[in-house]
């Protein structure tokens, strides 16, 4: 969980895409996308977890998912 956290926040780019599992296929492929984001957010949603940075992470993963989908 933590480190799901820090890749969100913390990373940027190339490294974060890569720590993160996320690649070309999930920007084609809405339901692939859909599954990434929520075996992440399994993890890291602050109903689950209490690292004080939850919620921030979780916006940023609902951010990465919107651009998935072309939403964002």
């Amino acid at each position: 969980m933590d480190e799901y956290i820090f890749y969100l926040l913390e990373l940027e780019g190339e490294l974060r895409m890569q720590k993160l599992g996320i690649n070309k296929s999930h920007f084609t492929n809405k339901k692939k996308a859909k599954q990434w984001r929520d075996k992440i957010s399994k993890e890291i949603h602050p109903d689950k977890s209490d690292h004080k940075k939850a919620e921030e992470a979780m916006a940023k993963l609902n951010s990465i998912y919107e651009a998935m989908i072309g939403r964002g």
